[in-house]
């Protein structure tokens, strides 16, 4: 892929007019900047390959200074997103001053090595105290250690005391010990369980094994990044031990944590609580608040990030729930989208859930045969051996049954019996196997009333949780099916 061509894609309309004068700064020849007519040509055809652009502006396709030229307009590309020139920057100034921050740490920490070098010392030390001022703002402790311990070289040019300086140095390393325990345990969390469904035992020994550990360390040396992911990791063990009230304590800490260091503030962190919130609604049933928070937590969002996905997603289960069926569709829409972008085409399991998704909203249309369609293509969720694969199973046989394909319905229960023969699920999958599995040998309509209650009773006294692979309550679709028999 060509990094100056994909970079210059994701700019605004305002960034690139602006960068296209900054570039005028350094143009001093009487024709026409070669660097402005590459970018027009690849505005108007982004598809335009190198050799044909080589070809136009030099008349050979593998000219050398059509690689000189695209080099340079890259890295002044770099230096002017890095630049207070950048007018994109202004959001992030008033409300996510993060990223920001971050650059001109970078500037000020590299602006004092070179007066430094040119024995400027004094001058040096106050862009070392603007660097570390940056870092507390950003309360990233792994930078104020490194310009507490460059201060600390250059002490005898420091009004501070040395032993001020080595004392706040040794706090910061120790805060960033806790950063990087709590971050590695979020972080952590997301890699083993939250892509697939997962097992809930399994994701509550993780929590239980280190969130203990890392409150401890938040009270011996307290990071306020670390208390942030430590509220995040809380929510998660208030979804599956059902505290709700303890998740929404977490919840709102977490906001107040931004509120009051904003710049802490990214959007990813900002809009994070608020899906937790919504997720929070998701699990103990609110779906009407569930989706005024993860309505709220897309406003945080940028545009083609993982984080819209991700929230698109988990708004989508919502609507779905709270039977909201034409904004499910408008959703999947975004969704559709979103998943034409080269980052999310990779991820062949997501895509796969969101047609299951698609599916599950048709068969709640009464559109049976177009669920079961859907269905078809999207092979890749049964790599999940113990979430939606055999979510995918189950939801099959109940779109055969309701198109009345009783035999085809026959066979994928008996796929279901082989695979939970032989790999481990969820209590609540196995209680369903063997309600279709009995339902099967009665061909779906003849099973004797009395056993069939039985049956969706077992199963309805196990605990449905919402964001996993049964998204239609099966215990709910099969007590309106033998409804009319009672």
């Amino acid at each position: 892929m060509d990094r100056l061509k994909s970079l210059y894609a994701k700019l605004t309309t305002r960034q690139k007019n602006t960068y296209k004068r900054y570039l005028d700064l350094f143009h001093r020849g009487k024709h026409e900047d070669k660097q402005q007519k590459y970018l027009r040509m690849i505005e108007l055809n982004p598809e335009i390959t190198s050799a044909e652009a080589s070809k136009k502006l030099y008349g050979d396709s593998k000219s050398k200074a059509f690689l000189m030229l695209r080099g340079r307009l890259y890295e002044r590309l770099i230096e002017f997103l890095a630049s207070s020139l950048n007018t994109g920057l202004t959001k992030y100034d008033k409300e996510m001053p993060y990223s920001h921050d971050l650059i001109l740490y970078r500037k000020h920490m590299l602006i004092a090595q070179v007066l430094f070098g040119m024995g400027a010392s004094e001058l040096g030390v106050a862009h070392l105290r603007n660097a570390r001022n940056l870092a507390n703002n950003c309360c990233a402790t792994e930078l104020e250690t490194d310009v507490l311990l460059r201060l600390r070289g250059n002490f005898r040019t420091n009004d501070d005391s040395y032993q001020e300086i080595n004392e706040a140095l040794h706090r910061a390393q120790r805060a960033s010990l806790t950063d990087v325990e709590a971050i590695g345990i979020y972080h952590g969390y997301l890699h083993e369980y939250m892509n697939l469904s997962g097992i809930a035992s399994e994701k509550l020994a993780y929590l239980q094994k280190h969130l203990p550990a890392l409150h401890k360390m938040l009270e011996e040396n307290h990071s306020i990044r670390g208390e942030y992911y430590f509220h995040l990791l809380s929510i998660q063990k208030a979804l599956l031990t059902n505290d709700f009230e303890a998740g929404q304590r977490s919840a709102l800490a977490s906001i107040a944590l931004l509120d009051k260091h904003t710049g802490l503030r990214t959007w990813q962190r900002r809009s994070e609580p608020y899906v937790q919130q919504g997720n929070l609604c998701l699990r103990f049933g609110h779906f009407t608040e569930a989706i005024g928070y993860l309505e709220k937590a897309r406003k945080f969002t940028q545009p083609e990030s993982m984080s819209l996905f991700s929230i698109t997603t988990a708004l989508l289960y919502a609507l779905i729930y709270n039977g909201e069926y034409k904004k499910a569709r408008k959703e999947m829409k975004t969704l559709e989208e979103l998943k034409a972008f080269p980052q999310f085409q990779k991820r062949l399991s997501i895509i796969g859930m969101h047609t299951y998704l698609d599916a599950c909203i048709a068969f709640r249309e009464g559109r049976a045969s177009d669920a079961w369609r859907k269905l078809q293509p999207i092979t890749q969720l049964y790599a999940d051996k113990r979430g939606w694969g055999i979510g995918l199973r189950i939801f099959e046989v109940m779109a055969l049954v309701e198109m009345k394909q009783y035999e085809w319905a026959e066979s994928r229960v008996e796929s279901m019996r082989k695979h939970v023969s032989k790999h481990e699920v969820s209590k609540r999958d196995l209680a369903i196997y063997h309600l279709l599995r009995h339902a099967s040998i009665h061909f779906f309509e003849e099973e004797p009333l009395e056993e069939a209650i039985i049956r969706l009773k077992v199963l309805e006294e196990i605990e449905w949780i919402p964001l996993g692979h049964e998204v239609i309550r099966v215990d709910e679709w099969y007590r309106n099916r033998i409804s009319h028999r009672t």
